[in-house]
């Protein structure tokens, strides 16, 4: 694997093996904007127990989101380098009975585990996006569930903490698969671009929905860009 301008906080060590810890919702409340978006697909009990999953599950700095691409492609990448997705740290909650399609958790319980997910992370140092290569990283409608909450949550824009660093990679370009680099706070694209050139290819968008919520969302986001004011519903 190959992580341009790496630092202790960017590679394997053996903290990476241990559960985070001392994250709960009695102790360490989200913030009402991202608590409300919670609620708008699972009860308490459920949260509660995605939420004790995820501090018993999850390695420090090694949790993946994704946009642009097929779960499944966003999974061997994970699985591949050592890192989780939302469907590793779930685990047993995924599904309601044995593994199959018919036991899976409905798309409301992933809605919400999703934003459970990117909030537990962003209390971290790191996280990795996988993305389409420069110069367009995201699709450009900006209306994907990334970019409509799991990104405004992990950069701190709803009233919350953000990660320390965003890092990302590139597989769907097959010979740049392991090479890492940072986006946020600095934006470190022109290391790839200078190593990899801009592809010469026309790589497909996965069609977006726009979630009933996502307008409030957008409101609440630029009233905390424009206020620096933790949000409040």
């Amino acid at each position: 694997m190959e992580i341009a301008q790496t630092s202790p906080k960017s590679v394997a060590h053996p903290e990476t093996s241990k559960p985070i810890r001392g994250v709960s919702f009695s102790t360490n409340q989200p913030p009402d904007a991202i608590r409300q978006l919670i609620r708008r697909w699972l009860t308490d009990e459920e949260a509660n127990k995605i939420l004790s999953r995820f501090q018993k599950a999850c390695m420090t700095n090694r949790q993946v989101l994704w946009s642009g691409m097929l779960r499944e492609h966003a999974q061997q990448w994970a699985d591949a380098h050592g890192f989780q997705t939302l469907t590793t740290a779930l685990g047993p909650l995924l599904y309601h009975g044995d593994p199959s399609p018919q036991t899976q958790a409905p798309p409301r319980y992933i809605h919400g585990a999703s934003i459970i997910f990117a909030w537990f992370v962003s209390q971290g140092d790191l996280v990795t996006v996988l993305s389409h290569p420069p110069p367009l990283l995201f699709h450009p409608s900006g209306q994907t569930f990334y970019q409509l909450y799991e990104e405004p949550i992990i950069k701190g824009k709803m009233g919350n903490r953000p990660v320390g660093r965003i890092d990302t990679a590139h597989p769907v370009i097959e010979v740049t698969i392991d090479f890492i680099y940072q986006i946020w706070p600095q934006n470190n694209s022109s290391l790839w671009i200078k190593k990899f050139g801009i592809p010469d290819i026309e790589l497909p968008w996965r069609k977006t929905k726009l979630p009933k919520c996502s307008a409030q969302v957008n409101v609440l986001v630029a009233q905390d860009r424009d206020t620096g004011l933790a949000l409040v519903y």
